[in-house]
């Protein structure tokens, strides 16, 4: 496949495409053409990816990495892209390394704006300069979030480099305050320059130090190495920083650890005791008679740490183990309503499906989120949540069964009997239905006193004398002791609310005391108040002297009404000959 030409790059341009692919050559005149019209494509592209290609392809020829100022002068044009936020440089280095001082040329012009950097690059050339120099230009890097070095090793070309000399980058990446993902995948080449490897997995790389502290970084969250041989001190600091939650980690890839037991006991007390770990990945070649133990421990701690939602473990498949273990990952999971995968397979294998039965059965349930669900939160849950979650299960016969049993009142039946001896059922709805009929005679007093409260005020404009305010005061404590005297019949809430209407009859009563009116007025307002007073007698009788609203007392009190009316009527018909036998008098 040919280089990327002039053509291509203005084709781009035209698209307005914001990915890009780069095809450098030997040629320093497709270099030249690169580099002068990268600039107009600043405004457009965000992901550059530089392919890998083998110098065998017919027609195309890598260029020389090492000593090339054309190169250099690519790597800062892609990173003058004022819009550039991904970078992914494929190299072949079959025939020269690659300097690792060419990603400064990248991110010393992008500091501000690159996001992703990736390097698939097997073979990276370092010196202590060069290693100086990328170390200060990840320092100044205020929007870097992931960075990763994949199936690489860093070869020294010098001789003062040894053990810990990539330290600096490490020191460097935890002053990053935007990174949040490190990848550090080595590459086992099985070359005879293994004394000149400084990432790879050949020899130790890091100091415990410097490893330590990348682990305190605020920002990081997932964390994977691979292949690449780190030292015992290592492991322990990473152990410790796990253990005592100091690291802000999500995410743990650990491929390829020592096979010490103490390193595995270790690991194990760390991940038992971590609470901000969400997804474990770890893998070693020890024998499998050399990890029972390590399995043992790891099924222990899912016990207590409950945040973990992910775990593989590689590369024996779980099947492969003694029953003991097996056993000890089921009644872990008992327990554990947080872990939703369980991988204990061959590296890059699928979920097995050869798992015990009850450990599928309980994966399943945590996928369905039963952790919310259970006895000691479910007073949060709502009775439609819970039916959505019956629904949900009902394609499974276990897990219905399972969801059901920690909520049996789903459906809840109570059994009552009736006046004459008979039982009957009901449930909480039916018993919400019947609380209305309770109240709907309550309701038809309430009406009633509105109609009333409705007539008295369209009278208020009338006013009465003084005779006419002393007779209706006398009537309003009639009705008022009379209503004491029948306080055992009706409700409380009836009675406050007639009591109220009498205390404000009085209250509009003295108001309107100071005002007079003519005969004609008096005599229109008596009847009005007769009424009233026969329409209210009538009230009661309809309310509280029906038999199924009465008790015995109730019918004793109420029997004397109609003769108390009468002699009301008599009185009245008297007082009103006495009125005319005055005015004929006159």
């Amino acid at each position: 496949m040919a280089a990327t030409t002039t053509a291509e790059l203005q084709q781009c341009r035209e698209d307005n495409s914001d990915f890009l692919s780069l095809r450098l050559s030997d040629d320093e005149g497709v270099l030249n053409g690169i580099v002068r019209n990268l600039p107009y494509l600043s405004d457009l592209v965000t992901r550059v990816e530089i392919p890998y290609h083998s110098s065998t392809d017919s027609g195309y020829k890598n260029p020389n990495w090492t000593d090339s100022d054309k190169v250099e002068e690519v790597f800062e044009a892609i990173g003058e892209l004022e819009q550039l936020q991904s970078a992914t440089i494929r190299a072949d280095t079959s025939s020269s390394n690659f300097p690792i001082d060419l990603v400064a040329h990248v991110l010393l012009p992008a500091k501000t704006h690159l996001k992703y950097l990736t390097f698939d690059v097997p073979r990276l050339q370092c010196s202590f300069r060069s290693i100086t120099k990328v170390a200060k230009a990840l320092e100044q890097m205020t929007s870097l979030q992931v960075l990763k070095l994949r199936y690489t090793i860093l070869f020294n070309t010098g001789n003062a480099l040894d053990y810990g000399a990539v330290d600096p980058i490490l020191a460097s990446l935890r002053k990053i305050p935007s990174l949040q993902c490190v990848t550090l995948n080595g590459w086992a080449t099985g070359s005879n320059q293994s004394d000149r490897e400084l990432l790879g997995s050949r020899r130790p790389t890091f100091d415990a130090d410097s490893f330590g502290e990348l682990l305190k970084s605020e920002s990081l969250q997932e964390l994977h190495i691979s292949r690449i041989d780190l030292s015992f001190d290592c492991i322990m600091a990473l152990a410790g920083a796990i253990q005592s939650n100091t690291s802000r980690l999500r995410k743990l890839i650990l491929d390829d650890f020592p096979q010490d037991p103490q390193v595995q006991k270790c690991l194990a007390m760390a991940f038992t005791n971590n609470n901000t770990l969400e997804t474990i990945g770890v893998s070693h070649s020890a024998p499998m008679e050399g990890t029972d133990n390590f399995l043992s421990m790891m099924a222990g701690g899912l016990v207590k740490n409950t945040g973990l939602t992910t775990l593989r473990i590689s590369p024996y498949p779980l099947s492969q183990y003694r029953p003991k273990i097996q056993e000890a990952f089921v009644e872990a999971l008992k327990v554990n309503t947080s872990l939703t995968s369980l991988h204990v397979a061959q590296a890059g294998g699928r979920s097995p499906e050869n798992y015990p039965p009850a450990l599928l059965h309980y994966l399943k349930l945590n996928q369905m989120k039963r952790k919310g669900f259970l006895e000691k939160d479910n007073n949060k849950i709502s009775h439609a949540e819970w039916v959505d979650k019956m629904v949900e299960a009902s394609h499974d016969l276990d897990a219905f069964y399972y969801f059901l049993r920690l909520n049996p009142s789903l459906c809840p039946v109570v059994v009552k009997e009736d006046d004459s001896g008979d039982k009957a059922t009901s449930t909480p709805e039916s018993e919400e239905k019947a609380e209305p009929e309770k109240d709907e005679e309550k309701a038809e007093l309430e009406l009633e006193v509105e109609r009333l409260k409705k007539e008295l005020e369209e009278k208020k404009a009338e006013v009465v004398q003084e005779n006419g305010k002393e007779e209706l005061e006398m009537e309003v404590e009639r009705l008022k002791k009379e209503l004491e005297e029948k306080a055992d019949v009706g409700t409380d809430e009836g009675k406050a609310e007639l009591e109220m209407e009498v205390e404000r009859l009085k209250k509009e009563l003295d108001e309107k005391a100071e005002t007079g009116q003519d005969d004609d007025e008096k005599e229109e307002l008596e009847m009005e108040v007769q009424r009233l007073r026969k329409e209210l007698g009538n009230l009661r009788l309809n309310f509280l002297g029906r038999p199924d609203q009465q008790t015995a007392s109730s019918r004793q009190v109420w029997s004397t009404v109609p003769e108390k009316k009468e002699e009301e009527d008599a009185e009245a018909e008297e007082a009103e000959e006495a009125e005319e036998a005055e005015e004929a008098e006159e």
